[in-house]
Protein backbone atom coordinates (compact mmCIF):
# COMPACT_ATOMS: atom_id res chain seq x y z
CA UNK A 1 0.00 0.00 0.00
CA UNK A 2 2.96 2.69 1.10
CA UNK A 3 4.64 1.63 -2.53
CA UNK A 4 1.02 2.56 -4.47
CA UNK A 5 0.59 5.74 -2.47
CA UNK A 6 4.16 6.41 -3.27
CA UNK A 7 4.10 5.80 -6.92
CA UNK A 8 0.71 8.06 -7.07
CA UNK A 9 2.10 10.65 -5.21
CA UNK A 10 5.07 11.03 -7.52
CA UNK A 11 2.90 10.94 -10.56
CA UNK A 12 0.60 13.95 -8.92
CA UNK A 13 3.85 15.60 -8.47
CA UNK A 14 5.24 15.34 -12.14
CA UNK A 15 1.53 16.99 -12.55
CA UNK A 16 2.91 20.22 -13.34
CA UNK A 17 2.50 20.63 -16.40
CA UNK A 18 6.09 19.93 -17.91
CA UNK A 19 7.47 22.83 -15.68
CA UNK A 20 9.13 20.28 -13.41
CA UNK A 21 11.82 18.86 -16.41
CA UNK A 22 12.56 22.86 -17.19
CA UNK A 23 12.90 23.50 -13.36
CA UNK A 24 15.23 20.48 -12.60
CA UNK A 25 17.93 21.54 -15.34
CA UNK A 26 19.90 24.53 -16.54
CA UNK A 27 20.33 23.63 -20.60
CA UNK A 28 17.13 24.69 -22.32
CA UNK A 29 17.24 27.61 -24.65
CA UNK A 30 15.88 30.80 -22.95
CA UNK A 31 12.49 31.44 -24.01
CA UNK A 32 11.73 34.55 -26.31
CA UNK A 33 10.05 37.91 -25.19
CA UNK A 34 6.54 36.73 -24.50
CA UNK A 35 5.53 39.29 -22.38
CA UNK A 36 2.86 42.39 -23.04
CA UNK A 37 4.17 45.07 -25.46
CA UNK A 38 3.35 47.72 -22.78
CA UNK A 39 6.96 49.32 -22.12
CA UNK A 40 7.93 49.46 -18.26
CA UNK A 41 7.72 52.87 -16.22
CA UNK A 42 10.98 54.97 -16.01
CA UNK A 43 12.32 54.61 -12.68
CA UNK A 44 15.66 54.67 -11.14
CA UNK A 45 16.12 50.89 -12.09
CA UNK A 46 15.88 51.70 -15.75
CA UNK A 47 19.49 52.87 -15.14
CA UNK A 48 21.06 49.77 -13.95
CA UNK A 49 21.68 47.04 -16.23
CA UNK A 50 19.19 43.87 -16.49
CA UNK A 51 21.26 42.00 -14.27
CA UNK A 52 21.32 44.75 -11.56
CA UNK A 53 17.82 44.94 -11.57
CA UNK A 54 17.04 41.54 -11.36
CA UNK A 55 19.66 41.17 -8.58
CA UNK A 56 17.89 43.43 -6.71
CA UNK A 57 14.22 42.18 -7.35
CA UNK A 58 15.45 38.33 -6.68
CA UNK A 59 16.95 39.90 -3.17
CA UNK A 60 13.85 41.26 -2.50
CA UNK A 61 11.85 37.95 -3.52
CA UNK A 62 14.16 36.10 -1.07
CA UNK A 63 13.08 37.21 1.86
CA UNK A 64 9.53 38.08 1.02
CA UNK A 65 6.61 36.10 3.04
CA UNK A 66 3.40 35.94 0.72
CA UNK A 67 0.86 32.90 -0.41
CA UNK A 68 -0.10 32.50 -4.29
CA UNK A 69 -1.88 30.70 -6.79
CA UNK A 70 -0.31 30.64 -10.18
CA UNK A 71 -2.19 29.20 -13.53
CA UNK A 72 -0.31 26.50 -15.02
CA UNK A 73 -0.05 25.99 -18.43
CA UNK A 74 2.17 23.60 -20.66
CA UNK A 75 2.73 20.81 -23.14
CA UNK A 76 2.44 17.90 -21.13
CA UNK A 77 -0.67 19.32 -19.70
CA UNK A 78 -2.71 18.26 -22.62
CA UNK A 79 -5.96 20.83 -21.72
CA UNK A 80 -5.82 19.59 -18.04
CA UNK A 81 -6.19 22.22 -15.68
CA UNK A 82 -3.52 22.83 -13.35
CA UNK A 83 -2.73 25.10 -10.53
CA UNK A 84 0.08 25.98 -8.04
CA UNK A 85 -0.33 27.57 -4.57
CA UNK A 86 2.92 28.56 -3.04
CA UNK A 87 3.58 29.78 0.49
CA UNK A 88 6.63 31.31 1.33
CA UNK A 89 7.73 32.09 4.97
CA UNK A 90 11.70 31.47 5.00
CA UNK A 91 12.95 29.38 5.40
CA UNK A 92 10.11 27.48 5.32
CA UNK A 93 7.71 27.27 1.65
CA UNK A 94 4.94 24.71 0.95
CA UNK A 95 3.87 24.28 -2.86
CA UNK A 96 0.43 22.45 -3.73
CA UNK A 97 0.28 21.23 -7.38
CA UNK A 98 -3.37 20.28 -8.17
CA UNK A 99 -4.72 19.04 -11.05
CA UNK A 100 -7.91 16.35 -11.37
CA UNK A 101 -9.40 16.49 -7.77
CA UNK A 102 -6.26 15.69 -6.23
CA UNK A 103 -3.10 17.83 -4.67
CA UNK A 104 0.71 17.14 -4.46
CA UNK A 105 1.97 18.89 -1.64
CA UNK A 106 5.73 19.57 -0.44
CA UNK A 107 6.61 20.99 2.58
CA UNK A 108 10.21 22.22 3.81
CA UNK A 109 11.00 23.51 6.86
CA UNK A 110 14.03 23.55 9.39
CA UNK A 111 12.65 19.99 10.55
CA UNK A 112 12.99 18.41 7.62
CA UNK A 113 10.75 17.94 4.28
CA UNK A 114 7.36 16.52 3.68
CA UNK A 115 5.24 15.09 0.67
CA UNK A 116 1.79 14.72 0.85
CA UNK A 117 -1.16 13.50 -1.92
CA UNK A 118 -4.24 14.83 -0.71
CA UNK A 119 -7.66 13.53 -2.51
CA UNK A 120 -11.41 13.46 -1.86
CA UNK A 121 -10.72 9.40 -1.42
CA UNK A 122 -7.42 9.46 0.48
CA UNK A 123 -4.86 11.45 2.38
CA UNK A 124 -1.11 10.37 2.98
CA UNK A 125 1.94 12.39 3.88
CA UNK A 126 6.15 10.72 3.90
CA UNK A 127 8.82 12.43 5.91
CA UNK A 128 11.36 12.61 2.86
CA UNK A 129 14.02 14.48 4.46
CA UNK A 130 15.34 14.96 7.53
CA UNK A 131 16.60 18.43 9.39
CA UNK A 132 18.45 20.92 7.09
CA UNK A 133 18.36 17.82 4.08
CA UNK A 134 16.19 18.44 0.66
CA UNK A 135 13.66 16.47 -0.12
CA UNK A 136 14.46 12.83 -2.07
CA UNK A 137 14.93 13.20 -5.42
CA UNK A 138 11.94 10.68 -6.27
CA UNK A 139 9.61 13.63 -4.77
CA UNK A 140 11.12 16.71 -6.24
CA UNK A 141 8.80 18.43 -8.68
CA UNK A 142 11.18 21.00 -9.22
CA UNK A 143 8.63 23.82 -8.80
CA UNK A 144 9.44 24.23 -5.59
CA UNK A 145 13.12 25.81 -6.65
CA UNK A 146 11.98 28.69 -8.67
CA UNK A 147 10.88 29.83 -4.70
CA UNK A 148 13.43 28.78 -3.15
CA UNK A 149 17.12 28.49 -4.48
CA UNK A 150 16.91 29.38 -7.79
CA UNK A 151 15.94 32.87 -5.82
CA UNK A 152 19.13 32.87 -3.71
CA UNK A 153 21.12 32.31 -6.74
CA UNK A 154 19.83 35.07 -9.08
CA UNK A 155 20.39 36.91 -5.69
CA UNK A 156 23.90 36.45 -5.40
CA UNK A 157 25.44 34.94 -8.64
CA UNK A 158 24.36 36.98 -11.59
CA UNK A 159 28.01 36.45 -13.10
CA UNK A 160 26.76 32.53 -14.06
CA UNK A 161 24.19 34.10 -15.97
CA UNK A 162 23.32 35.98 -19.29
CA UNK A 163 20.39 38.63 -18.72
CA UNK A 164 18.56 40.41 -21.13
CA UNK A 165 15.55 43.25 -20.41
CA UNK A 166 12.27 41.25 -21.93
CA UNK A 167 10.16 44.59 -21.22
CA UNK A 168 7.13 43.83 -18.92
CA UNK A 169 3.63 42.08 -18.34
CA UNK A 170 1.08 44.97 -17.05
CA UNK A 171 -0.94 44.95 -13.92
CA UNK A 172 -4.42 42.84 -14.27
CA UNK A 173 -7.01 44.22 -11.66
CA UNK A 174 -4.78 43.69 -8.13
CA UNK A 175 -2.48 41.76 -9.17
CA UNK A 176 0.67 43.81 -9.70
CA UNK A 177 2.94 43.84 -12.56
CA UNK A 178 6.40 42.65 -13.69
CA UNK A 179 9.46 43.21 -15.26
CA UNK A 180 10.59 40.14 -17.09
CA UNK A 181 14.26 39.03 -17.95
CA UNK A 182 15.62 36.13 -19.93
CA UNK A 183 18.26 34.30 -18.15
CA UNK A 184 20.51 31.81 -19.78
CA UNK A 185 23.52 30.03 -17.86
CA UNK A 186 26.82 30.90 -19.31
CA UNK A 187 29.15 28.50 -21.05
CA UNK A 188 30.81 25.71 -19.00
CA UNK A 189 28.94 27.16 -15.97
CA UNK A 190 27.97 24.73 -13.40
CA UNK A 191 24.17 26.36 -12.53
CA UNK A 192 20.56 25.53 -10.58
CA UNK A 193 18.48 28.20 -12.48
CA UNK A 194 16.73 26.70 -15.65
CA UNK A 195 17.27 28.72 -18.60
CA UNK A 196 13.39 30.92 -18.91
CA UNK A 197 12.22 33.96 -18.68
CA UNK A 198 11.35 35.20 -15.29
CA UNK A 199 9.37 38.28 -14.06
CA UNK A 200 9.20 40.10 -10.57
CA UNK A 201 6.90 42.66 -9.50
CA UNK A 202 8.65 45.45 -7.82
CA UNK A 203 8.48 43.89 -4.04
CA UNK A 204 10.23 40.45 -5.69
CA UNK A 205 7.01 38.08 -6.17
CA UNK A 206 7.05 36.21 -9.20
CA UNK A 207 4.38 36.94 -11.48
CA UNK A 208 5.47 35.25 -14.51
CA UNK A 209 8.00 32.28 -15.81
CA UNK A 210 8.04 30.77 -19.09
CA UNK A 211 10.16 27.91 -20.31
CA UNK A 212 10.27 26.68 -23.65
CA UNK A 213 8.18 23.08 -21.87
CA UNK A 214 5.08 25.69 -20.84
CA UNK A 215 4.51 28.69 -18.02
CA UNK A 216 2.99 29.99 -15.18
CA UNK A 217 0.86 33.00 -14.29
CA UNK A 218 -0.08 34.63 -10.89
CA UNK A 219 -3.78 34.58 -10.47
CA UNK A 220 -4.43 35.20 -6.99
CA UNK A 221 -1.69 37.15 -4.24
CA UNK A 222 -2.01 37.03 -0.08
CA UNK A 223 0.22 38.25 2.46
CA UNK A 224 2.22 36.37 4.87
CA UNK A 225 0.86 32.96 5.68
CA UNK A 226 -0.60 31.66 9.10
CA UNK A 227 2.33 29.06 10.16
CA UNK A 228 -0.47 26.23 10.38
CA UNK A 229 0.20 26.30 6.23
CA UNK A 230 3.39 24.27 7.15
CA UNK A 231 2.26 21.68 8.91
CA UNK A 232 0.78 18.03 7.24
CA UNK A 233 -2.61 17.82 7.29
CA UNK A 234 -1.80 13.90 8.76
CA UNK A 235 1.53 12.94 10.53
CA UNK A 236 4.42 11.58 7.74
CA UNK A 237 5.16 8.07 7.75
CA UNK A 238 8.69 7.32 7.33
CA UNK A 239 9.48 6.05 3.86
CA UNK A 240 10.72 1.96 3.75
CA UNK A 241 13.76 1.11 2.91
Amino acid sequence: MIARTRTVLVAALAAAAGLTTACSGGSSTAARDVTATAQPRPSAAASLTPASQLVALARAGNARRYSAVYVVHGKAAAGVPVSLTVFRAPPAYRVDITSRGATAQLIGTPAGAVACRLSKAARACFAVGGPGQPGRPLFDAGVQRVFTSYLAVLATRPDLYTVAARGVTPPRGALPGGRCFAVAARTGATTQVASGMYCFASTGVVVKISYPSGEMLLSRLAGAPNPVAFRPVISPSPLPH
